[in-house]
């Protein structure tokens, strides 16, 4: 079992874009490599890895998430992150299509 620990506050904080970029990557090798990755009380990791790799609106991320997980929230600090991770993937996109 392979196991990436990203120290973050619960509930009111967001972690890092850094951190973020580390954990989205890490559950896409997994997935590539057919393994299964559980993440604890990190809905904004959940988030970041379906704007990414499902190519998801912010909107449609949480959406996703709220219908499989109802009691998930996003307070409006790790919903700002989520927000500029997903402009910071747009950016690159639109870099590499340049």
């Amino acid at each position: 079992m392979e196991h990436l620990v990203i120290p973050t506050r619960d509930y009111l904080f967001a972690p890092s874009i850094a951190d973020i970029t580390r954990a989205v990557d890490f559950i896409h090798k997994n997935a590539f490599l057919g393994k299964t990755t559980y993440v604890h009380c990190k809905t904004t990791i959940v988030l970041c890895y379906l704007i990414e790799h499902k190519s998801m609106t912010v909107a449609a991320a949480f959406e996703h998430v709220r219908s499989i997980r109802p009691q998930v929230l996003l307070h409006p600090s790790q919903r700002k992150v989520v927000e500029k991770f997903k402009r910071l993937q747009t950016l690159e996109t639109f870099d590499a299509d340049s």
